[in-house]
């Protein structure tokens, strides 16, 4: 008999004289006859008493414990960080130019393609010149710029979490956050963000001699290096202002296994990044040339080319009066929209006439006149009272003017002489 069923007989017998005891008593306190013989007669008989398994209630129901922990798990996990930017960048810039030039070509005269200056020319026709007005661009520059603009941080969490942030540009500059730092001897600065969304004011100080570059206007940009074209990547190049946000994950886990390997635990990060549209403040980027004889000739803007030149080109007619010389002063200048004058610059034409004079009068007799001299640049003046010192020509009408005064001579001589004879006889 195994140690079980004895167990079970023995437990079996003894519930049987504690039957037959209350059984006795039973008689002396309900007035009943006992009969111990009857007791005695009883036997015992063998039964078998199995071990009876505890209830269902008293035993841990599958899963529950797994469902408690993932639900406390959960419970201590964060969501990260998110972060957007705002951003305005401004700066002034000044448009340099080169000055102006001006040349003039007249055609068969000086070397082909050359232009001429302070020349004179000695045609008995109108001369042709052609005129060209020439201005390089200078360089450009830039002053005062600013970049400033807002970092909104999101933290969806019911606590507060502290963070590492971050803020540049992608061209030189210095940058500043304006939030306290939790802790001024780790790198970035460390801010504490309480639920829903902070926002914190930065500025940056950007390289003067990199802010919003001009880009090459030429085919050979694009597929160039540096601030303009494009990069490796195909994206267009910008000047863009970056924040970064980080966080230990041991101390904010987003996984399970962020809590249940601490040290393991990755850093949480978070980042934006927004273009500048550029604020310019310009000054001299659009100019005109104006002509003292033509006026407004062109009007161009600063475009930033290796090698940029704008020019005007007009043609001018110039003739003088024959027997005569003039001179042509044609000045160009150049000037800012507001009228600000740049630089001028001019050219000098003289146009002398060979031609013969047309006269004044026909002369009356055959009588040759005498030649007149060449013209120069001040042709003396002509005057027909000989003003110029010039002897008037001897003609017909001359010399009956000439007969006349002789004869008056004549006369008044005469008179003269019988005066006196009288005035000796008395």
């Amino acid at each position: 008999m195994s140690a079980r069923t004895r167990g079970g007989e023995a437990r079996y017998s003894a519930l049987v004289r504690t039957a037959a005891g209350l059984g006795i008593a039973g008689v002396f306190l309900f007035g009943g006859t006992a009969d111990p013989a009857a007791a005695e007669e009883v036997e015992p008989t063998s039964a078998t008493v199995e071990e009876s398994a505890a209830p269902a209630t008293a035993a841990a129901q599958p899963g529950a414990d797994a469902a408690a922990d993932e639900s406390a798990e959960a419970a201590a996990l964060w969501d990260p960080l998110t972060v957007v930017t705002t951003v305005e960048g401004s700066y002034t810039a000044v448009y340099g130019w080169d000055g102006i030039a001006k040349r003039a070509y007249i055609e068969g005269v000086g070397e082909v393609g050359a232009p001429v200056d302070e020349i004179t020319v000695t045609s008995d026709s109108p001369v042709q010149v052609d005129y060209q007005v020439e201005s390089l661009e200078g360089d450009r520059e830039v002053s005062d710029p600013v970049v400033a603009g807002t970092i909104s941080v999101t933290n969806p969490n019911d606590s507060a979490m502290t963070a590492t942030v971050e803020d540049t540009l992608t061209i030189a500059a210095e940058c500043s956050i304006e939030a306290d730092d939790a802790d001024a001897g780790a790198e970035g600065v460390q801010v504490s963000f309480e639920p829903g969304t902070t926002e914190v004011a930065y500025s940056c100080d950007p390289d003067v001699e990199e802010v919003d570059p001009v880009c090459q206007l030429d085919d050979d940009s694009i597929n160039s290096p540096g601030p303009c074209g494009w990069n490796d990547e195909g994206e267009e190049r910008g000047t863009h202002h970056e924040v970064t946000l980080s966080w230990p994950r041991a101390d904010y886990p987003q996984d399970p296994s962020d809590a249940a390997d601490p040290s393991s635990a990755p850093e949480g990060a978070a980042g934006a990044s927004t273009e500048i549209a550029w604020q310019v403040e310009e000054h001299d980027k659009h100019v005109r040339i104006i002509d003292d004889v033509q006026g407004p000739l062109a009007s161009f803007s600063w475009t930033g080319l290796d090698v940029a030149s704008h020019e005007a080109v007009y043609t001018l007619t110039h003739a003088a009066p024959p027997g005569e010389c003039r001179v042509f002063v044609n000045t160009a200048t150049l000037e800012t929209e507001a009228g600000r004058v740049l630089d001028t610059d001019g050219v000098t034409i003289g146009v002398c006439n060979d031609a013969e004079p047309a006269s004044s009068s026909a002369p009356t007799s055959a009588a040759p006149a005498e030649p007149s001299a060449r013209p120069t640049s001040q042709p003396e003046e002509s005057s027909s009272t000989g003003a110029a010192g010039g002897r008037l020509p001897e003609t017909g009408a001359g010399s009956g003017w000439a007969a006349a005064a002789g004869v008056l001579l004549i006369a008044s001589g005469a008179v003269l002489l019988l005066r006196r004879s009288r005035s000796s006889e008395h």
